[in-house]
């Protein structure tokens, strides 16, 4: 007589379905349902061959037990190549079978979108240059003015500039002259439509006063204003990512209130102010002689070796640097701290965890990843801001002869080809970044997709 053996006991979650248990998972088997499963299989598998079947013959067939892990993993494997699939090809991945993800996107949306994009940066360059243009008309002290002024201080001082006779006016004739010099001999809106015309063809035109084209200049002056941005661009994510981090896994801790006041004031005083008072302390100001104050190499950077050329360098950016960080790590401080944040407070960090997976893991592998997404997709914003923005008030304050020193000089000076060309440059490559910002978010994410930037 076949005894009848009773069946181990088997745990609840064990028990759980396949279906269900990638339910509950979000659509993917982990471990610990598929270890589950397979144990539960075992046992009722065993239960079966110990149990009489019909006639007493049941019980000497072995029963079949379902390969549960292979299957499992055969699953995962081809879940797997779908999602590369779907990276690969721009589209989100979803938890659906995989019959029904596996299938070819056309890369359509994509290149609307950026036509549609191309096409709104020409209304764009125009409105600014537009306004920019009529602002410039009804603006006193123009280049004619300026030249008036000073052929009236040379009259006054005995002599005449220009090789001109010493007079105390200006008659008709040599007003005329001045107007046809700087391109004022014409009516405004003819004066507006070869400025577009020239933009078009991208001829920036003349300077007044450096008498050399606008592109040359721009060249000239280029090196300095990279040189700034990159060393503010570096350190200020080298900064503000691992500090927020830190806030991010120390959240309400003593560390993370100490760090909070630094931001706090880090982004409440600006970076121009900071430049002052760094200047004050440490640049020749009542206090301390350590810095130059004005210039970024010295008079004899040409004389010296390459170790001295280099110290030399870093000697004359130091204070600059420091002014544009302080201002501007604050933002990218806090916005990682917040995206850290969410992304541990999310259900599949909860689920990590449970699986058994260090700490260290978890928040490297999983959380790092998706958190900084929204950094991965500023860097060229980020750059360009630490580039053009912060550049304009810490060249003229250190002296630093780039971009930013020669827009505030031509403002002052009223250059105007230098102005609506430098900021002709600027507004192209501020579009043309924002382009590159919302194609990277695309990239990187791919649960984003192009018809909804478009909305």
């Amino acid at each position: 007589m076949v005894q009848r053996r009773a069946p181990d006991r088997v745990q609840a979650h064990a028990r759980l379905p396949v279906g269900a248990a990638a339910v509950l998972f979000g659509g993917r088997l982990g471990r610990l349902d598929v270890v589950g499963e397979a144990r539960a299989w075992r046992v009722r598998a065993l239960a079966r061959r110990a149990r009489p079947g019909r006639g007493g013959q049941a019980a000497a067939r072995p029963a079949r037990v379902p390969c549960a892990p292979r299957a499992v993993r055969s699953a995962r494997q081809a879940r797997r190549k779908t999602r590369r699939q779907a990276r690969a090809g721009g589209r989100p991945f979803s938890a659906a079978p995989i019959e029904e993800t596996v299938r070819t996107r056309p890369n359509a949306p994509m290149w609307s979108y950026i036509l549609k994009r191309l096409l709104l940066m020409i209304p764009t360059l125009v409105g600014v240059l537009t306004i920019t243009f009529a602002v410039i008309q009804f603006v006193p002290g123009g280049p004619v003015e300026q030249a008036v002024q000073e052929l009236r201080k040379g009259a006054e001082r005995g002599g005449a500039p220009f090789g001109m006779r010493s007079y105390t006016g200006v008659d008709a004739q040599q007003l005329a002259q001045l107007k046809a010099l700087y391109g004022f001999d014409k009516p405004p809106v003819e004066r507006y439509w070869l400025m577009l015309e020239r933009f078009a063809r991208f001829d920036l035109g003349d300077s007044y006063f450096h008498h050399q084209s606008v592109w040359s200049l721009v060249v000239s002056k280029l090196p300095v204003s990279i040189s700034i941005g990159v060393w503010t661009f570096l350190l200020t994510y080298l900064i503000s990512v691992p500090l927020g981090i830190a806030k991010a896994v120390s959240n309400g801790s003593p560390f993370d209130f100490a760090t909070s006041l630094v931001v706090l004031v880090g982004y409440a005083i600006p970076g121009f102010v900071l430049g002052v008072l760094l200047l004050v302390l440490f640049g020749g100001g009542s206090f301390w002689q350590i810095f130059p104050l004005r210039g970024l190499t010295s008079d004899n950077f040409a004389q010296l070796t390459l170790a001295g050329k280099i110290a030399d360098y870093l000697w004359h950016i130091a204070l600059p640097i420091i002014a544009s960080v302080v201002g501007s790590f604050a933002v990218i401080t806090m916005l990682t701290k917040n995206a850290f944040l969410d992304e541990i407070r999310k259900q599949y960090v909860l689920t990590a965890r449970a699986k058994g997976l260090a700490e260290r893991t978890v928040l490297g592998k999983h959380v790092f990843r998706n958190a900084l997404l929204p950094l991965v997709v500023g860097f060229p914003a980020a750059f360009i801001g630490a580039f053009f923005t912060g550049s304009l008030l810490i060249e003229t304050l250190f002296s630093l002869d780039g971009l930013g020193l020669l827009s505030y000089e031509s403002v002052i000076r009223r250059d105007y080809p230098v102005v609506l060309g430098t900021l002709y440059i600027f507004t192209l490559i501020g579009l043309a970044t924002k382009l590159v910002s919302d194609l990277c978010y695309v990239w990187v994410d791919p649960r984003v997709q192009f018809e909804q930037l478009e909305r």
